[in-house]
């Protein structure tokens, strides 16, 4: 939140003080709006997707940290296969309600 409001902050201080006569190019400062309704549609869209990798690069970034040789660095390998292998088992389509049915 911080970060946004902070880019904000500079986006207005930097649209006060420039001069925008010495521009040659196409693009104004009201680009942003004139996008329209479709890209407000996507931006919860890109919200999450930033979100996501995130997250997925913090985790692919602590992996190379798990160290094998350690009692809880074991089991919490074995618990990450396992899981892996229920969530792909379980994904298959059909699958899951022919498991449940059982």
């Amino acid at each position: 939140m911080f970060g946004t409001l902070t880019a904000g902050i500079a986006y207005a201080v930097f649209f006060i003080t420039a001069d925008f006569t010495v521009r040659d190019g196409v693009v104004s400062p009201f680009y942003v709006f004139t996008l329209g309704g479709g890209h407000l549609v996507r931006l919860p869209f890109k919200l999450v997707e930033g979100i996501w990798g995130s997250i997925v690069g913090g985790l692919m970034t602590s992996m190379p940290e798990v160290t094998l040789t350690s009692r809880i660095g074991l089991v919490a390998t074995a618990y990450g296969t396992l899981v892996a292998g229920l969530l792909l088992y379980g994904s298959r389509t059909g699958e899951v309600l022919h498991f449940l049915r059982k």
